[in-house]
């Protein structure tokens, strides 16, 4: 009896230790974070005096020796390459996990949702590198004006990126629904 009680005592202490431990390390990491933040906007500052925030923001010019930095084109690039990739991998993971979830027999369906599980381990610098390696090369010689990279290759990459964590959340939400909602 006393055994049990001085274990229940010294697991107590521990999760209350363990609390403040984690409280503490989630405050260092917010300050952290917003020291990093400061830390821009300090050192940003400087950049909009001489050049202003509107003209950083919705400037179309890029020239660093003469003073120039608009980043707007930037800016849509990055949203069309969002989008893009948005609806390509949205589009085709949403589909395989209907497929996976729904009509996949059983055996297949273990071993697509293993490889699935595989590819989304995969780092991005390698996805990268696929780009860059067979996409790129593979888009610049079936381009009109033979240009390879761009939106297009971006868009495709992050979309097979983001493929395998859709189709993975989609399955894995598919599956916890009732049948008979179906």
């Amino acid at each position: 009896m006393k055994e049990n009680f001085n274990k229940h005592l010294f697991n107590s202490i521990i999760d209350n230790v363990m609390k403040y431990i984690f409280f503490i390390c989630s405050i260092f990491a917010v300050i952290v974070v917003f020291s990093i933040c400061i830390f821009i906007f300090i050192y940003s500052v400087p950049l909009f005096r001489e050049v202003g925030f509107l003209e950083f923001v919705f400037g179309t010019n890029w020239q660093p020796s003469n003073n120039k930095f608009g980043i707007f084109p930037m800016i849509v690039g990055s949203l069309y390459v969002t989008i893009l990739s948005t609806l390509i991998g949205g589009g085709f993971g949403l589909f395989t996990a209907i497929y996976i979830s729904m009509f996949c027999p059983k055996k297949l369906k273990i071993v697509l949702s293993q490889i699935i599980d595989l590819l989304a381990g995969i780092p991005s610098i390698v996805y990268g590198f696929f780009g860059m390696i067979v996409l790129v090369p593979l888009l610049k010689n079936i381009s009109p004006n033979g240009v390879g990279e761009g939106v297009l290759a971006s868009s495709i990459i992050l979309g097979i990126m983001i493929l395998p964590t859709i189709t993975s959340i989609s399955r894995y939400n598919l599956e916890a629904v009732y049948k008979y909602y179906y």
